[in-house]
């Protein structure tokens, strides 16, 4: 794996010193940091405009996705960027890795069964809930 392009992804994406502190440093997330870098390669593998050949069944992230991707990355590893020393994961980035988790395991379900339904359209979309309805008529 060290020698993987996938992992020089990661390095890439995160940077050296990103790495090597969220690698030793870790003390509250509630994700591995081995999670955390199959999350990133994953996603990084998808963040193209066309997958690599070596990929079957590899679909690339929606245009909308790889908008908003880079700035849930600096959300979620923001302490690192910031260069503090000891990365001590506060609440919310803990919640962006879990959006990251997410938007991974969401895609792949699209990857896996090519369901137009189940594609990922947006990091942060906007739908409209109907929270309730007139009673004795249409809405």
């Amino acid at each position: 794996m060290a020698h993987s392009p996938y992992t020089l992804m990661v390095g890439i994406t995160m940077g050296k010193v990103g790495v090597q502190r969220i690698l030793r440093n870790t003390q509250n997330l509630r994700m591995s940091p081995l999670a955390i870098a199959a999350v990133v390669m994953y996603l990084e593998s998808r963040n193209v405009d066309q997958c690599a050949a070596d990929l079957p069944g590899c679909i690339p992230l929606n245009a909308g996705v790889k908008r908003e991707l880079d700035s849930l990355y600096r959300k979620a590893f923001v302490s690192v960027a910031a260069g503090q020393e000891n990365y001590n994961a506060r609440p919310r980035e803990s919640g962006y890795l879990f959006q990251l988790a997410a938007l991974a395991v969401h895609h792949l379900a699209y990857e896996v069964s090519k369901d137009p339904a189940k594609e990922v359209l947006a990091i942060e979309g906007r739908e409209k809930v109907q929270l309730y309805h007139k009673v004795g008529g249409s809405i």
